[in-house]
This record gives structure tokens, sequence and C-alpha cells, in this order.
């Protein structure tokens, strides 16, 4: 996705109500991505691929991780509000896939969708970049189908 995107792409599990990343890449020429000082765990209500997982899940679900781990405001534009929250990930179900606009970091823009392992939600992969290249319409138009046929293509790896 990376390579195809040229943008950043990430790998992420479910882990108790978590994302751990397993696997970041840059499809950036000259980028390596995180040089070892980053951080590998995230919230669910503010990522791309959290947002494509929670909205998998049944409400009580849901609730139970909110609970657990609240929704604490990252950006200026993190979604704190759970009305609000479900109406997204009410969207995103529709779609096949979530975007986050600058909610978990300011002028960082992504898609993300669910990766199941048969029935399982093992967890989601992500791509995204910089507002300044990788516009809204971007994300919906062009790597949100890449990304689902990505998706379709991993889980049928792993069946």
């Amino acid at each position: 996705m990376a390579e195809e995107t040229g943008e950043e792409a990430n790998f992420t599990v479910l882990e108790h109500g978590r994302l751990l990343l397993v696997h970041g890449a840059s499809g950036r020429t000259g980028d390596n991505g995180p040089d070892g000082d980053f951080r590998t765990e995230y919230y669910m209500h503010n990522t791309a691929a959290g947002k494509a997982i929670l909205a998998e899940m049944d409400r009580e679900r849901i609730e139970r991780i909110l609970e657990e781990w609240g929704m604490p405001r990252e950006a200026e534009a993190t979604i704190t509000d759970r009305e609000q929250l479900f109406e997204e990930l009410s969207a995103a179900a529709e779609r096949g896939y979530s975007v986050v606009d600058e909610e978990f970091a300011p002028g960082l823009v992504a898609v993300g969708a669910c990766v199941y392992r048969g029935e399982r939600i093992l967890g989601g992969v992500s791509v995204g970049g910089p507002k300044y290249r990788l516009d809204i319409s971007r994300l919906h138009n062009e790597i949100a189908d890449s990304l689902l046929d990505a998706v379709d293509r991993l889980q049928q790896q792993l069946d």
C-alpha cells in the first residue's frame, strides 16, 4: 500500500481495546518511516484503523472499550463526544472504511479498514499522510478502493 499510494501505510492489531502497530511503511522516496522513537500503541476512537474496527463491533462492545480507555483529545479535531463517534462509525460501516481528518494529529489524514481472520477481527490497515498533499476526496475516491482491495487480498492469505 505504501508503494502503491506513495503515503504511509500501517498494519495494526487489536489488543485489549487498543491498537498495536505491527508494521509501518512509507512510500515516499528517502523516507524510511519512524526512526525508532515512535509510538506503537493507539486509541481506537481517533485513528483510521481503530474507527474501521469499531464500526464492525456492536455498540455494547464499543461502550466497554470506551469505558476502559476513554476518548482522550489528542488533537483539536479529535472526536470526544460518543454520539458523534457513533454517527461516524455508522457511516464507516456503510462505506466499509473509515476516515480521520486531523483527529489523531494536526495536519494528518488517513483512511482505514478492518481486517478479519475468519470470523474474528484481527486488526486494521490504514493509509495516510499530511493533508497538504493528501486531501479527503483522494482518500475517498482513490485510496479507499486500493485499501479495500489490499485488505481483501490479505484476508484471503490469512484464511
